[in-house]
């Protein structure tokens, strides 16, 4: 199986060539020699920096009607370690916690950032922060899933799984539902960590490295597949409820026919939203399975946004979008952020809030996708989801600073 990451990377020239023929040799198969050269043109733009790829937006400046400021900052570990990883802080009634890829917790006091306990655990942690009553949960790149106390942070159980997690794991009626890299979904018992039930379907050869998770609602975990395939299990034992096709590649090569439906589902009332890599957004009814509506143009790699009668996206281009819940008409796209590397978005207050590759966070009208505010907080990367309560912002960067912003 060959991971693609979400970003281009960067290979020094010495070997370039043969580190791309060995990506296709798997792909190969009894295809035309046409085919493999496209797959090879194809993977060059992730690989090489000799593409035609768009630079990212310069920022124009803007109207202030909003001002955001730091309420505290921080530094937590090393962060993300320089890995594409899917550690997002958590917060729990007055507690934030952070986690970072070389094995320290901290949980902090929301409102001003006081560390009220930490551990190093030396456990490479790559997903997470889940929440359970008493207990946190964190996956890491070695295969396991650690469930740590919240009042000071000891384990509380380690169990294994079959591979890298970078989903958020979910608990729910005592059940502790995690996604792993290989395609596999496991359920473990929330008090010891022990095997409930788990659940396999093949990767393909060639798949994105997805840092979404399984939505889990009214008795389901619904999971996305690079088939183009939505699968709802049941939680009680992870029987096959329904299975539906939601994305349907396209193309002759592998690359042309990549689509990914990683990203974690929205859920409000009996419906559930998804966008896919090359997948499109759709609707889809939770009970059922049935598609309600689909639009194919839209492709991205994290999770919607819903509110009762909108959705709020960033595409893979790092446009910022409003769609209707009812029939999924477009409202607005604000495209002055494109290729910035823009995080999934959030809703605080009246704003859809993201964060970008230069330290940046935007504040855009729900109403119509217009620059409100917008702060600097960091000179590294926000591509984690930015969390948020009532009164602030929590953003955590790739290099673990960590900081909670309001308004003044």
């Amino acid at each position: 199986m060959i991971q693609l990451p979400r970003s281009r990377g960067i290979v020094k020239a010495a070997g370039q060539r043969c580190l791309l023929l060995a990506l296709l040799l798997p792909l190969a198969g009894c295809a035309q020699m046409a085919g493999v050269t496209e797959a090879y043109d194809s993977l060059a733009e992730y690989f090489t920096g000799k593409d035609n790829a768009e630079p990212p937006m310069e920022l124009q400046a803007i109207k202030e009607e909003i001002h955001p400021e730091v309420i505290w900052k921080d530094s937590v570990g090393d962060g993300y370690d320089e890995r594409s990883l899917h550690l997002i802080p958590a917060l729990d009634g007055n507690r934030l916690y952070v986690a970072s890829h070389d094995g320290r917790v901290e949980a902090r006091d929301k409102n001003s950032g006081k560390v009220i306990w930490a551990v190093d655990t030396d456990l490479p942690f790559s997903g997470g922060i889940g929440i359970g009553p008493g207990h946190l949960l964190i996956g890491t790149d070695n295969a396991e899933m650690v469930a740590l106390r919240d009042n000071d942070g000891s384990v509380q159980w380690t169990s294994s799984v079959p591979s890298e997690v970078l989903s958020i794991p979910k608990e729910q009626k005592g059940i502790v539902v995690v996604r792993c890299t290989d395609g596999h979904v496991q359920a473990l018992n929330a008090d010891n960590g022990s095997l409930r039930w788990h659940y396999e379907r093949p990767v393909p050869n060639l798949s994105l490295r997805v840092l979404g998770s399984p939505a889990v609602a009214d008795g389901l975990v619904v999971d996305g597949y690079a088939s183009g395939k939505l699968v709802a299990l049941k939680l009680e034992d992870g029987q096959v409820q329904w299975e539906t096709m939601v994305a349907y590649p396209r193309g002759r090569s592998e690359i042309e026919r990549l689509v990914d439906l990683g990203g974690e589902p929205a859920v409000r009332g009996d419906t559930l939203y998804l966008v896919g890599f090359k997948g499109g957004l759709a609707a889809v009814t939770l009970s059922s399975g049935e598609v309600q509506w689909r639009i194919e143009t839209v492709s991205g790699y994290s999770g919607p946004v819903a509110t009762r009668r909108s959705l709020f996206l960033t595409d893979d281009d790092g446009d910022v979008w409003r769609f209707e819940t009812s029939v999924g008409g477009d409202m607005w796209r604000q495209g002055d952020l494109h290729q910035r590397r823009v995080s999934a978005p959030v809703v605080f207050r009246d704003y859809i809030v993201v964060g970008d590759f230069e330290g940046y966070l935007h504040f855009l009208s729900q109403d119509d996708g217009h620059f409100v505010g917008r702060i600097q907080i960091s000179k590294e990367p926000i591509v984690t989801t930015l969390i948020a309560d009532e009164a602030q912002i929590y953003a955590y960067d790739k290099s673990g600073n960590i900081a909670a912003v309001g308004l003044h």
